[in-house]
């Protein structure tokens, strides 16, 4: 639930995360940037590092989602419940966009995935953009 100021210390389960989540990252990046591994049949995130990651980023989405439930629940107010049921659909694109374009590239066959998932994700990131943008 959100409250007025941050107190970093009780914050351990986010800042790790986040951590995780550059390292992560990071693996994947230097994975990629291997001559050996610039081969068109293995997917970024069929490896095990990007397994895990699309797999945190799964578990960021639940920890956002029952977050601003519990917050949407307790306020009271109007605005900020207006807030919350507009904004916390549209942010949910965000967390959904890498586990679906990696399913998605996970069935494409090799040729195609890579314009097909630089499509897909392009256009969820634009049009999570351009709504918040609009509200």
């Amino acid at each position: 639930v959100c409250k007025h100021g941050i107190i970093w210390a009780r914050q351990r389960e986010m800042i790790g995360g986040m951590i995780l989540f550059g390292l992560l990252g990071f693996a994947l990046e230097v994975w990629g940037d291997r001559e050996a591994s610039n081969t068109p049949v293995e997917y970024i995130y069929d490896t095990r590092p990007g397994v895990a990651l699309v797999a945190l980023e799964m578990m960021w989405f639940y920890a956002y989602a029952s977050r601003c439930w519990q917050t949407f629940s307790a306020e009271t107010r109007q605005r900020p419940r207006f807030f919350y049921k507009q904004y916390a659909t549209v942010l949910s694109l965000w967390f959904v966009s890498l586990p679906l374009v990696a399913a998605l590239a996970s069935i494409l066959a090799p040729w195609v995935r890579f314009r097909i998932t630089f499509a897909v994700s392009g256009v969820a990131h634009a049009l999570a953009a351009g709504v918040l943008v609009y509200l």
